[in-house]
């Protein structure tokens, strides 16, 4: 059984949710921006994440993107251990830089090793 999450009308949503035998299937829905994070889906995630969180019929969540691109910082953030609002946060600069580059991913390791040490993911 799908069960759908309340979508508004109007333009399509920023998320799509959807739940099944225990799993919610959540899909960032911004492929034209490559599915960077801005303050309104970070607003969706949030209040999505904590939703779900106490939602009977959910005990995993697969977090997915719409087209041919997704920002993962919102996994790291998860394996991480981040507070929600500092993940997303992560996940909009990230995604932010990203965007203004060609490539759904970067050879330049420069951009990556800054985000960690920024973030506290690295030693050195």
């Amino acid at each position: 059984m799908t069960v759908r999450m309340d979508i508004p009308e109007g333009p399509a949503p920023h998320l799509i949710v959807e739940t099944r035998e225990g799993v919610a299937y959540v899909t960032l829905n911004r492929p034209e921006k490559r599915n960077a994070m801005s303050p309104e889906l970070n607003e969706e995630m949030r209040a999505t994440v904590e939703a779900l969180a106490t939602d009977a019929r959910c005990s995993v969540l697969i977090l997915t993107g719409a087209g041919d691109a997704f920002a993962s910082i919102l996994i790291l953030g998860l394996r991480v251990g981040w507070p929600l609002a500092t993940t997303l946060d992560h996940a909009q600069a990230f995604a932010s830089e990203l965007v203004q580059r060609r490539g759904a991913t970067l050879s330049d390791p420069g951009l990556y090793r800054a985000f960690a040490k920024q973030w506290g993911l690295t030693t050195g």
